[in-house]
């Protein structure tokens, strides 16, 4: 509808100014204002629009996500959920990333839910931390989708914020012994 509106008023505009100065450049120059006023009007109020669009997307996500990371973040194995709540979660999860989840987040929901045991690909490496990394990336989506830029947040600052041992600054754990770790 606003690009209806706008054009009208683009062609309004061309059409006083090649009939209208020759006329009565008075009255051109009265129409051009009031037609701009109109114009930035119908685009404030579009813009507007989308804003709220945006935010009630948001309201509707924040929700739906915060019950995502509470249940997938590193969850108490000594405590878990009971399957049929899992089930039932993870049922309307899938459904509210299809209908409302950006494509970012899908992507890294998938990602996240890969076998660790089956790598896209031969040249990828079996890292030990890959598993947090693609949960990591999911985080990183999900503050993208509620408008939160990534800023100067790097690989592992916001693991870190459960994982002391990856914060910015802390030095990497030892590498575990192991029967293909390297002896010198």
């Amino acid at each position: 509808m606003a690009g209806i509106v706008l054009i009208a008023l683009v062609v309004g505009l061309g059409w006083l100014a090649v009939i209208g100065i020759k006329q009565a450049p008075q009255v051109v120059g009265a129409r051009v204002t009031a037609l701009g006023a109109v114009l930035a009007v119908v685009l404030g109020r579009a813009y507007e629009k989308h804003l709220e669009q945006r935010q009630a997307r948001r309201e509707l996500m924040t929700p739906i996500y915060t019950q995502l990371l509470d249940t997938i973040q590193f969850q108490n194995p000594k405590k878990p959920r009971p399957h049929q709540e899992q089930v039932a979660f993870f049922r309307e999860l899938h459904r509210n990333l299809i209908m409302w989840g950006s494509e970012a987040v899908i992507q890294a929901w998938k990602e996240s839910q890969r076998d660790p045991d089956s790598p896209t690909s031969e040249e990828e490496t079996a890292e030990p931390l890959e598993d947090l990394h693609r949960l990591e990336n999911l985080m990183f989506a999900i503050r993208a989708d509620l408008g939160i830029g990534r800023g100067s947040l790097g690989r592992h600052d916001l693991l870190g914020i459960y994982l002391p041992e990856l914060r910015s600054g802390a030095p990497e754990p030892a590498p575990q012994a192991g029967p293909n770790a390297e002896r010198d």
